[in-house]
């Protein structure tokens, strides 16, 4: 091999070791895409993350927040797309709370189409889930929004006392509460549960 030809091999080798350099990895993108979405800039956050999965499909973590950037952006049914392929039906404690993550997920993606009677199904599937127990009320608030959307006020009531249960200074869910009963017909507990939201929050004038 001539000089030339020695020079022109170390020359591409420099050149390819250069751009191997400026490659972004799907840690990287992940990482930014997080952070866009963590600002509210859904769209960039889209972008980053897409990127991500494209490099390295096999982390349930990208799917998720991916799923939820979509929500978001009020595209559901990619993100049900995104939910699904997070899912693994393996029994260990990594799985298990990207699992609940994801049908949480799905619950939120259901719940915003309107779809509640198939949202409540995923968050009461999300809550069979033992990992990352300190997410259940979350689950809740949005398990009962769904069930009084669908008009289960008697179901809703329930899923209010059970959050009441750790939350009792919670004037909202009071007043959530006081809404299922009223439309229950049950004007006692109603009229209990509003007098309890005013004690709590008594400038709120809509307890009132």
């Amino acid at each position: 091999m001539n000089r030339f030809n020695v020079l022109k091999v170390i020359f591409l080798i420099l050149i390819l070791g250069l751009l191997s350099g400026c490659s972004k990895s799907s840690g990287s993108y992940y990482k930014e895409g997080m952070k866009y979405f963590n600002n509210g800039n859904y769209a960039e956050a889209e972008v980053n993350l897409a990127k991500a999965i494209e490099i390295n499909p096999e982390r349930a973590e990208y799917y998720i927040n991916y799923g939820m950037t979509l929500i978001m952006l009020e595209k559901g049914d990619q993100a049900l797309l995104n939910f699904d392929k997070a899912i693994l039906k393996k029994d260990n404690a990594i799985v298990n709370k990207n699992n609940k993550l994801a049908y949480r997920g799905k619950g939120i993606a259901f719940l915003k189409a309107h779809q509640y009677a198939e949202a409540i199904k995923q968050f009461n599937t999300a809550l069979k889930i033992d990992e990352l127990s300190d997410l259940n009320m979350d689950i809740l608030y949005y398990k009962a929004n769904a069930q009084e959307a669908a008009g289960y006020y008697k179901e809703a009531a329930e899923t209010y006392s059970i959050i009441l249960e750790e939350n009792s200074k919670d004037a909202d869910i009071y007043s959530s509460r006081a809404f299922a009963y009223r439309k229950l017909g049950d004007t006692k507990k109603s009229v209990t549960d509003y007098d309890q939201a005013i004690s709590l929050a008594k400038t709120k004038y809509d307890y009132y």
